[in-house]
């Protein structure tokens, strides 16, 4: 070796070709023994080895037979019982470990929650947290946990939900407060337009609610007694018109396209004084009629003409 003759090397030295050692065979770096190996999965702890597979615990490590790791360092999968080694080091099978157990993960506790390092249980309402898994609602706010949330189940009909709620959007809500029996409108709800029907509160109908007065009818929605019907108040429609003479509802209001237009607020354009019509006494000045100037009257003294 090196140039030198040297003696052969003894069982489990360091060697770098089989012919540096007794036993004639160089494996991973060390002289395998000289001595027969026993049968796979034979070998003891403590004891030298060159396969994890002649280890009666499956993990040959540093050439000596050891027990596999829960968790700890690590540099291939069967030093591992969980037979993941990650980073350089072992992670314990999933829920495996119990509390009070050193982890790196929440998953590897039985508890499902691993704070500050050890297998904790979740923490209830109010018990100090600082993520979502330490609570057993699943919910940290603020560095506490909240209530569980119960959720609300989805619905079709009344019928799927509880005998003090009623289904609405397809959830089920409490039922509605408004009293079933009545003696006044008051007593309904009235921004829905419910009134006191023969004591019981109604919703209107799509049909129009008969009426002598307007106070017979839901003011709320600005409706008025017309004709013996509640009606809702109507946007007023344009007047129709052939000339400009038909235009009688809008003083000044001309007639285009078959409408009334109401006159324009901007001032009217002009050529000459002439052109200025809509205001009587106007002049033309700079392109604009400009209407005449009221002065305020005062008594005549002396010097009046």
């Amino acid at each position: 070796m090196y140039s030198k003759c040297a003696p052969k090397v003894d069982d489990w030295g360091h060697c770098y070709k089989d012919v540096s050692c007794k036993s004639g065979k160089c494996t991973d770096g060390k002289c395998a023994s000289s001595t027969p190996t026993p049968a796979p999965e034979h070998l003891e702890d403590g004891s030298h080895c060159s396969t994890s597979a002649s280890c009666k615990s499956g993990n040959c490590e540093h050439s000596k037979c050891s027990p596999k790791k829960h968790e700890g360092s690590c540099y291939k999968a069967a030093n591992c019982v969980s037979g993941e080694c990650k980073d350089g080091w072992c992670t314990p099978p999933a829920g495996s470990q119990p509390d009070g157990s050193h982890c790196s993960t929440s998953a590897v506790c039985s508890s499902g929650n691993c704070q500050h390092s050890k297998c904790t249980p979740k923490g209830p309402e109010h018990a100090y947290c600082y993520k979502d898994v330490n609570c057993q609602s699943g919910k940290c706010e603020h560095g506490a946990c909240t209530a569980p949330v119960t959720p609300t189940p989805g619905c079709s009909k009344d019928a799927d939900c509880k005998s003090t709620e009623q289904c609405k959007d397809h959830v089920c809500v409490p039922k509605e407060t408004t009293p079933t029996t009545c003696t006044k409108d008051a007593q309904c709800d009235t921004l829905k337009g419910e009134k006191c029907v023969e004591g019981k509160c109604q919703a209107p109908t799509t049909t129009p609610t008969t009426c002598s007065k307007d106070s017979d009818c839901n003011t709320l929605k600005f409706e008025t007694c017309k004709s013996g019907t509640c009606q809702a108040p109507t946007l007023p429609l344009p007047q129709t018109c052939s000339t400009t003479a038909d235009c009688t509802k809008v003083s000044g209001s001309t007639c285009d396209k078959g409408v009334c237009v109401p006159p324009s607020p901007l001032p009217q354009t002009c050529s000459t004084t002439a052109d200025c019509t809509k205001v009587s006494g106007s002049t033309c000045d700079k392109g604009v009629c400009v209407p005449p100037l009221s002065l305020p009257s005062f008594p005549c003294t002396s010097g009046c003409a």
